[in-house]
């Protein structure tokens, strides 16, 4: 058998392999454990007579390489497969004789699951997904449960602890008026769309930053509802978000043109084991827009996503090569189509196409670029600063801005505990400007020494000819060290 037990004790041997011995110790006994998957007339022994026993109360970890069957004993284990021959007992069940209803009711009580990503309910609060399993697998009065939560939720935190100045990202009144409807006012951030970089979907949330997109992200002062059903049929869960998002004088001044009281909603829905989202924004301080995002994991380690969006008169400020900077007004359709694989060794891979349908031309762009080349001339050799000053506003307007043009490919690769080092990640990503041909690259290593604080080296590497996006960036080669510290 190419699986082997590593103990956390060299003097008290939790686990033996070998011939089962069941005792009022035994947590987990396994008798000829086999386990076969067969596809057409291939048949492949994941595991084969496999015995042995582990107590309770014990810590044991299952090491062997990629394909050994780790994955397939724990998935028995855990009451999410049955073995095809032999006989395993957990905690004195035995796993083979439950029916799907049964396998479910026995992990809820009995077995505690940790994956490899945060798999929360999205359209739930943090509170939520901790009260969900609760709700499912134990009788708790409400006023017992809440308690269980909160306490679970508790991080210890004082607020008479902190001094100094300090911005919050997100601050926020939750209601709970109804077990189906929460009601938040304050700062938040909404996390709409699927996509890893870009998210034109998130009408109501900022642009993510290319060296760090999981960055949290400061929100916008709004009013928000979200009301959940879920049902028993292909469609499982039904939620319905209305957003209240008022722009007047300093409040949410960033959000665009003040003096207007947006009006955005999603509808969720997961259908046949499949996300979609549907999304509208109206009320001035943006141009109205609608769209959808939608993603399915299509095998447990695959998923594909994508995300729509249509903006009816987008306004692009453009240059004319006569050196006026006048506003356009037109239909922009947005895209993003992506994937995302995770390994057996769990290095994570991750793909998207991004179409900028109110993004700029090439030609446009070369007007620009010829622009900023005729201004720098004109000041260094007369001291007249005019164009310069054109080529600054239309850098504000839009010629500057992340990605401007229309088609952008991002890559990223994700290794955690990399080198056999625990807390060690490796990982790169690249974009690239498919219009241009121009590319960043972003390498990255991360530690974490401690559970709250975190070490980050990145580097930025920017190629690309003249007059290209990343080609004509001031710094070829960027590196920065970061240290981050959670209180």
């Amino acid at each position: 058998m190419p699986i082997q037990p590593r103990d956390s004790s060299a003097r008290d041997v939790p686990a033996s392999f070998g011939t089962p011995r069941s005792t009022p110790k035994s947590l987990i006994v396994a008798d000829g454990l086999t386990k076969t998957y067969t596809t057409g007339s291939v048949s492949v022994e994941a595991l084969k007579d496999l015995t042995f026993t582990i107590d309770r109360a014990s810590f044991v970890s299952f090491v062997g390489p990629s394909g050994s069957g780790k994955t397939t004993l724990l998935n028995l284990i855990g009451a999410l497969d049955r073995p095809t021959t032999g006989r395993l007992l957990v905690s004195d069940t035995d796993i083979g004789m439950l029916d799907r209803r049964a396998a479910a009711a026995f992990r809820g009580r009995t077995v505690g699951f940790i994956f490899q990503e945060f798999n929360l309910i999205p359209v739930l609060t943090a509170y939520e997904n901790v009260e969900y399993p609760l709700l499912l697998v134990q009788h708790l009065a409400a006023a017992e449960r809440r308690q269980r939560v909160l306490t679970l939720l508790d991080t210890g935190y004082a607020s008479a602890d902190w001094t100094g100045d300090a911005r919050a990202y997100e601050a926020y009144v939750s209601l709970k008026p109804a077990p189906s409807l929460t009601v938040d006012a304050g700062k938040k951030t909404l996390k709409w769309g699927k996509g890893y970089l870009w998210n034109p979907a998130a009408f109501l949330d900022r642009v993510k930053s290319p060296e760090d997109p999981a960055l949290a992200l400061e929100g916008f002062t709004v009013l928000s509802a979200d009301y959940i059903r879920t049902f028993g049929g292909p469609l499982q869960v039904l939620s319905v978000t209305p957003v209240l998002l008022p722009a007047y004088g300093n409040l949410n001044e960033s959000f665009g043109e003040r003096g207007h009281f947006n009006v955005a909603g999603k509808l969720y829905v997961l259908l046949y084991d499949t996300d979609v989202d549907v999304m509208v924004l109206s009320g001035g301080s943006r141009p109205g827009r609608v769209g959808f995002d939608v993603s399915r994991n299509v095998r447990s380690n695959l998923e594909l996503h994508g995300e729509w969006t249509r903006i009816a008169h987008a306004v692009t400020p453009v240059l004319s090569p006569a050196g006026t900077l006048s506003p356009t007004e037109g239909l922009a359709t947005n895209l993003v189509l992506g994937i995302r694989y995770l390994t057996e060794s769990n290095t994570t891979f991750i793909a998207d196409y991004y179409r900028n349908g109110a993004g700029y031309a090439s030609a446009e762009m070369e007007t620009y670029f010829d622009l900023i080349e005729r201004g720098y001339e004109s000041f260094s050799i007369g001291g007249d600063d005019r164009l310069l000053a054109l080529a600054r506003r239309a850098s504000e307007a839009g010629y500057g801005r992340m990605n401007p043009m229309r088609n952008y490919v991002y890559g990223r690769v994700n290794q955690p505990d990399a080198l056999g080092a625990l807390y060690l990640t490796l990982g790169a990503s690249a974009i690239v400007n498919a219009d241009d041909g121009s590319y960043s690259l972003l390498p990255e290593v991360q530690y974490k020494p401690t559970e709250n604080l975190e070490l980050r080296w990145l580097a930025n590497i920017q190629r690309g000819g003249l007059r290209t996006e990343f080609g004509d960036k001031q710094a070829d080669v960027r590196f920065e060290f970061r240290a981050r510290y959670y209180f």
